[in-house]
């Protein structure tokens, strides 16, 4: 029998048995970083990430990263065996470092206001994300050492280790500068404009009907449950997700003022503020009684001293 200078005997039989695990391992790691995205349109958290668009920005951001381990899966056989496995120790390594901080931070993001939805899926996908990539790096590895040495072994290693930082820093230009997600900011904060105009129209109507002054919560400005009729605690001037006070990536927080003698409510603020600040929105908005509709593109909360919306 004869082999390969420099090539054991059991090279064969090794590279065949852990070639499989390196094709399972990337096929893996999509699946995974699908994962929590699947997870955000399921659960529809309204709070955090709510619409289709900010799933398809997602999608686009991801792109080059999957198709760096849809090369590694096709790319197994022939001359291209070993540039496969140098990408699988780059994309590997590369996602052990990045990608499972962020798949665990997208489950977050998946988290109810409550603290319900796909909250739980934290630590599974940050924790199953880095668990592959591991495998994926350990298999390459292990296969690309049954392989006989060739003197463009080296080059080969930093072609395949450069090309996952190629495809890795692209995925991190499209998450900062997409025109979809700046879309989706400018969408969100319009949204919310618009959100404050409905709850300064709400308050009025409010205190007209039930002659108490302003309400004592958004909640109270929310639609009754159970097919019980409109209250004072219930006044069905709004839905129930501005009344839960998250919408479109952002957080409203409803302050009554003090009753007077009577127990009228006179006064009130609004202050709405991004969940993510650069990521849901750039604009704090603030808004009162007086039905104007403040802004500060600080990362703080608006005041009654800042300028009007134009």
């Amino acid at each position: 029998m004869t082999t390969t200078p420099g090539t054991p005997l059991s090279a064969k039989p090794i590279t065949t048995r852990w070639l499989w695990v390196v094709r399972m391992a990337a096929l893996a790691c999509v699946l995974l970083t699908l994962g929590p995205i699947l997870a955000l349109v399921i659960f529809e958290s309204r709070a955090k990430w709510p619409t289709v668009t900010d799933t398809r920005v997602l999608l686009f951001v991801l792109c080059p990263v999957w198709l760096g381990y849809i090369w590694v899966i096709v790319g197994l056989h022939g001359k291209t065996l070993k540039q496969a496995l140098a990408l699988a120790v780059g994309s590997g390594s590369l996602g052990f470092l990045g990608l499972s901080p962020v798949m665990g931070g997208l489950a977050l993001l998946a988290t109810g206001s409550e603290g319900k939805g796909a909250g739980w899926l934290v630590i599974p996908c940050a924790g199953l994300t880095a668990l592959t990539q591991a495998v994926l790096v350990v298999s390459a590895m292990k296969t690309y050492y049954t392989l006989p040495r060739e003197a463009t072994d080296k080059g080969t290693l930093w072609r395949g280790l450069g090309q996952a930082v190629v495809l890795f820093a692209v995925s991190l230009f499209l998450s900062s500068n997409t025109p979809l997600l700046r879309d989706q900011v400018s969408s969100n904060q319009a949204s919310v404009a618009g959100s404050l105009r409905t709850i300064n129209t709400a308050e009025t109507t409010y205190s007209e009907t039930f002659k108490t002054g302003y309400s004592p919560s958004l909640a109270a400005l929310g639609p009754p449950t159970g097919g019980a009729t409109e209250s004072a605690s219930a006044a069905g001037l709004f839905d129930s997700v501005l009344a839960g006070g998250l919408r479109s990536g952002y957080k409203f927080t409803y302050t009554p003022g003090p009753p007077d003698k009577a127990g009228h409510v006179k006064t009130y603020t609004v202050v709405a503020r991004p969940v993510e600040y650069g990521r849901t929105g750039r604009i704090n908005f603030f808004t009162d009684e007086s039905g104007v509709i403040r802004k500060t593109d600080e990362d703080r909360p608006a005041t009654a001293k800042d300028p009007p919306i134009s």
